[in-house]
């Protein structure tokens, strides 16, 4: 009877303590792997991905890339730019309690259809705090008593490097004078690269952008340079690279796509079209070979695969048409 009731005790303990609801893995798509390399991005907040969002595409929908995205915080700091989305939700998202109340649910949701956009395989949020807006680095970065559970983030992304054997990794530039978020989980990203074996160390790549006619421009004021100094680059992705028919279409549809899906940050849609041109930058935490590996992805990614028909004249007088040709 004695054990009966300690058994019964410790089911009772169990039942009752809330379960944990994050770590969250969500199904985005299929996986549709071929030629191109396993790339984990790993984000602060919902929305982030928007930096190399013209990448991914290609890499995931071209070229079968295996894409991952973690994504830490919910992003529920992201109540003052709600305006816009308040009547959608019937909710007073711009009110701070009300926000960080409901802005986790809807800012997930809307990630998780931006992400579908993109191609993505999986979204593995962890659900941490969106605290607040600051570049100290060092308010982020306390541990035990932060917003953040560093212990949780490093291990699950040891955990979950050592199992996806990941080409790539892409995150932010981690630049002092940008949200110490940011800063934080590229730092959090380069040090769990390090802690692996040499042979399993995705190359650490971090974006810039610009527009055509400008010069690339390295990130500058990062972090913690022994692991996140710029070693290589840039390796440069075009967004308006044209495909098609008639060369009518390039990148910068299925990400204005994908950006439109995160309608709880207004001001995310006034970035639609501000660069041209995605720049990666190789940090110091990649592995060796870093260099030529970067070059290989960017190579592959330089022509677009959608294959044209030889449509007839029933499709109308625009039909026939070669590269060159004036419209």
């Amino acid at each position: 009877m004695k054990l009966y009731t300690l058994l019964l005790a410790a089911f009772c303990c169990c039942a009752c303590a809330p379960l944990r609801p994050y770590p969250k893995r969500i199904s985005i798509g299929a996986s549709q792997e071929g030629a191109g390399p396993r790339i984990l991005a790993v984000i602060a907040h919902p929305d982030d991905e928007s930096a190399f969002a013209g990448a991914l595409f290609a890499s995931a929908v071209e070229h079968g890339s295996l894409v991952d995205v973690i994504c830490i915080t919910n992003g529920e700091g992201g109540f003052k730019y709600s305006t816009l989305a308040q009547r959608e939700h019937g909710l007073d998202l711009t009110r701070e309690e009300v926000g960080r109340e409901h802005l986790p649910r809807i800012r997930e949701a809307e990630l998780s259809r931006a992400l579908g956009w993109l191609g993505v395989h999986d979204l593995l949020m962890l659900g941490e705090q969106d605290h607040r807006y600051t570049t100290d680095l060092g308010e982020v970065l306390i541990e035990g008593e932060g917003p953040w559970d560093l212990e949780l983030i490093r291990e699950f992304l040891r955990d979950q490097l050592y199992r996806g054997r990941y080409d790539l990794l892409l995150t932010l530039a981690p630049s002092s004078t940008t949200h110490a978020h940011h800063q934080a989980a590229t730092l959090l990203a380069a040090q769990a690269i390090a802690d692996l074996p040499k042979d399993l160390r995705p190359v650490l790549l971090v974006p810039t952008g610009r527009l055509q006619e400008e010069e690339p421009k390295p990130p500058e004021g990062l972090a913690h340079k022994q692991l996140t100094r710029v070693s290589a680059g840039p390796f440069s992705f075009s967004r308006r690279t044209r495909f098609g028919h008639r060369g009518r279409l390039d990148y910068t549809i299925p990400i204005l796509w994908s950006m439109a899906e995160h309608r709880s940050q207004g001001t995310l849609q006034m970035m639609v079209g501000t660069y041209d041109v995605e720049d990666y930058w190789v940090l110091a935490a990649s592995p060796p070979g870093a260099t030529q590996r970067a070059r290989a992805w960017l190579d592959l990614l330089s022509k677009p695969t959608f294959q044209v028909p030889d449509y007839t004249e029933s499709a109308g007088t625009n039909a026939r048409w070669t590269k060159g040709q004036k419209d």
